[in-house]
């Protein structure tokens, strides 16, 4: 059985990884512990070049292995991922800086 096409990017020398399914899904975010120092726009910034890379990474896989078909609607979808994806990553940075204000405040609400 083949494995699952995929598109991975990374960002910040491998410490923010994204995955990236056809149809437009983020398969996962993955954040190490130390990127939780970061200013939450440094983190939000290195989330977006990494979602890029794997939208990217999918995009190639897709067209190597659908050389002879025409990809302009899944490219399209990926694109609208893309655009989508802004809002929903804002909404994990804003919950991100929330976390790292009650930490800095000794986990007082």
């Amino acid at each position: 059985m083949a494995p699952p096409l995929q598109g991975v990017g990374e960002a910040s020398d491998g410490l923010v990884r994204v995955v990236a399914l056809p149809g437009g899904h983020i398969e996962s975010v993955w954040i190490d512990p130390r990127m939780m120092r970061s200013a939450s726009e440094s983190l939000a910034e290195e989330i977006r070049t990494a979602t890029n890379a794997a939208l990217a990474d999918l995009r190639k896989a897709l067209a190597d292995g659908t050389a002879a078909t025409d990809t302009s609607g899944m490219l399209e979808q990926l694109r609208e991922l893309q655009r989508g994806a802004v809002p929903q990553l804002q909404g994990l940075i804003d919950t991100l800086g929330s976390v790292q204000d009650r930490l800095a405040s000794g986990g007082k609400a």
